[in-house]
């Protein structure tokens, strides 16, 4: 029986009209946390005042988008996750990996539903209300979506056995939920059930104490296997914070503190809608076709084109992997058509070239970094554009020495050429793209001048997009935008999801003092910040190469800050060296996250999408040194103390 399949196309009735309500309910939310932060701008500049509680429900607005893009991730299985495929094998090692992954997938679900159980009870006034509306309407989106989570996270692989061990493991999760029991029957006023309860609550702490160990690795161990990475870091923390006699619930307790903070998380959801809007449309033909115009009539205009546009789309979608997999077979049919670009070189140059984006505006990557760090957004947005520029320029200059290296060894075209855009036809394409071309520029004129904040310019652009694809383009109709939000939601959710729950993890290593234990540490055994920086930039390919930036962001972040501090390293500069060295750790072998991608996208082996980014490695961490170590790059922009 294919579940998967199954689930992802729902014959019942009835299921097909919760499928639509899920992906409509999910729409409306990101539709409104659009146009509300608007709606307050254009208050604000018109009459000097603000729209009642504006902030408030926006922020509450966070919590059912967050959680109907668990539920849609876990539909689609997107969670984020480290996988080497062993799931997926058809031997005894794929059974074995599925069944693990069942395990540790069914406790932590379980878990993490009977905590947003206890977090409610505990943290909140459920009588309370925002602007009328009761409280409770909104975090009942919490084990609501969890529940979600737990029905749609049984194994895709693995068979009988698999499924029949996710339900094994969410029996195993009740134990864990003594503390949302506890809740509900003091809730009750049941006093017959207290004293059982109490016996249960007795030994919880010193049984938690025993099994976190044997957890720990399970959990790790899973990991490497495929389980989603949320869960293997959220069930961690839970452990962890089990042994002072919590769990879960403090865990969801910091990630609602990170989602409905005031934080800049809202921008990552607009930001995202954005990027599908555009990719999703034309936009990005428009944009080849007005390259092709500027830069076809140059000997490796479509290297730039290249470069340029895969920069440009990451930096909305905040995913390069998302980049390869929408543009991937356009690009390359440019470069394979253009004359002496042979696969490999197109292949190589495509799959190198999104990650660069994550270092300009509105890069996700640096919203994300700037909310965890506690850090000004808009200084590591200026941060970022020289070691930007420099990655743009560094992959150009390889492209057009290894193009023309190409052209001189292939005796004979590989195809056919096309013919250069006349002048004409460049002006009806900048006339055709004109409307999207002038997004980026409103961004960067209404977050930089400060008319409007970050969330509100990021509603902006998800505002914008959708008027002129919609209006003006009329490429994406009422489906189409249904399909669009449960695209964009299914990546929301794989990245908030990683957000909240590694946030508890690293919640608890603060509060242990372990930053200060590691700058200790460092302080003795390295002692020198030449020495930290080279280290720093090992340790993060090996990061990059392993996990996605947002965990890398969350996990290491506070842990990192006070070293660097210690070592009088500008936060800046070690933001953008961060980031650098892990958009570098996508492409790095043998498991970069865009290796796979590529490998998939172009249906190469991936021995021969090794040797396609090879030379562009080589530039690329000659880049990531240069900033590293002359922070002129990362300072001259930054405001004057």
């Amino acid at each position: 029986m294919d579940l998967h399949s199954q689930e992802i196309q729902p014959k019942h009735p009835v299921v097909k009209f919760l499928d639509r309500l899920e992906r409509g309910s999910g729409t409306v939310v990101l539709l409104i946390l659009a146009f509300l932060p608007v709606a307050a701008a254009l208050v604000r500049w018109l009459f000097s005042e603000t729209i009642p509680y504006a902030v408030a429900i926006q922020s509450q607005l966070v919590l059912p988008l967050t959680f109907i893009g668990f539920a849609l991730t876990a539909k689609a299985d997107r969670h984020l996750a480290i996988s080497f495929g062993l799931k997926e094998r058809k031997d005894w090692i794929g059974t074995a990996s599925s069944t693990v992954v069942a395990l540790v997938t069914g406790v932590m679900a379980g878990t993490f539903f009977l905590g947003s159980i206890n977090f409610i009870l505990v943290a909140f006034d459920l009588a309370d209300s925002v602007w009328f509306i009761p409280r409770i309407v909104f975090l009942i989106m919490y084990p609501v979506g969890l529940f979600l989570v737990v029905w749609r996270s049984y194994p895709r692989t693995g068979g009988k056995l698999a499924f029949s061990i996710y339900f094994v493991g969410l029996a195993l999760s009740v134990p864990l939920g003594i503390p949302a029991f506890n809740s509900l029957a003091q809730l009750a006023n049941n006093n017959d059930i207290v004293p059982w309860l109490q016996v249960w609550a007795d030994a919880y702490i010193p049984v938690m104490e025993l099994l976190m160990g044997p957890a720990v690795a399970l959990l790790i161990f899973s990991a490497f296997l495929g389980a989603p990475l949320f869960m293997v870091l959220g069930g961690i923390a839970s452990f962890l914070f089990a042994t002072q006699g919590d769990g879960a619930s403090v865990v969801l307790s910091e990630g609602y503190q990170l989602m409905a903070g005031g934080s800049a998380v809202p921008s990552i959801a607009l930001f995202t809608l954005t990027g599908f809007l555009l990719s999703e449309s034309n936009a990005a033909s428009r944009f080849v076709r007005l390259f092709k115009g500027l830069f076809g009539r140059m000997s490796g205009g479509t290297i730039i084109i290249t470069v340029v546009v895969s920069a440009f789309f990451t930096t909305f979608t905040g995913a390069n992997g998302i980049t390869i997999l929408a543009l991937g077979a356009l690009l390359l049919s440019i470069l394979k058509n253009s004359g002496g670009n042979t696969e490999s070189f197109s292949v190589g140059i495509i799959t190198s070239s999104g990650a660069i984006g994550l270092l300009f505006p509105p890069s996700l990557a640096i919203i994300i970094y700037g909310s965890v760090a506690g850090y000004s957004i808009l200084n590591l947005f200026l941060a970022g554009l020289l070691p930007g520029l420099l990655f743009v320029i560094g992959m150009v200059l390889v492209g057009f020495f290894l193009s023309r290296r190409n052209r001189a060894m292939l005796p004979v075209a590989t195809g056919p050429v096309e013919a250069p855009m006349t002048s004409r036809e460049t002006w009806e394409a900048f006339q055709d793209s004109f409307w999207e071309l002038m997004l980026p520029v409103l961004i960067v004129w209404l977050y930089f001048s400060g008319l409007m904040s970050l969330v509100e310019t990021a509603a902006f652009s998800a505002v914008y997009a959708l008027f002129v694809e919609t209006v003006i383009k009329k490429e994406v109709d009422f489906r189409k935008l249904l399909s669009i939000s449960a695209q964009s939601l299914a990546i929301i959710g794989g990245v908030l999801a990683i957000l909240m729950f590694a946030r508890g993890m690293s919640y608890y290593f603060v509060d242990i003092g372990f930053p200060q234990m590691l700058t200790e540490w460092a302080q003795t055994h390295i002692g020198n910040k030449w020495l930290f920086l080279l280290a720093l930039n090992v340790m993060l390919l090996g990061v990059g190469c392993l996990v996605d930036i947002f965990t890398a962001i969350t996990l290491l972040v506070p842990l990192l800050v006070p070293v660097a501090q210690s070592f009088g390293i500008n936060e800046a500069h070690l933001a953008i060296i961060f980031l650098a060295n892990l958009s570098v750790g996508f492409i790095t072998p043998p498991v970069g996250m865009d290796l796979f991608l590529a490998s998939y996208r172009f249906n190469r082996p991936m021995v021969k999408i090794y040797k396609d980014v090879f030379p562009f490695i080589l530039v690329q961490i000659v880049i990531v040194l240069i900033i590293t170590y002359f922070d002129f790059f990362t300072q001259v922009l930054l405001p004057k103390a």
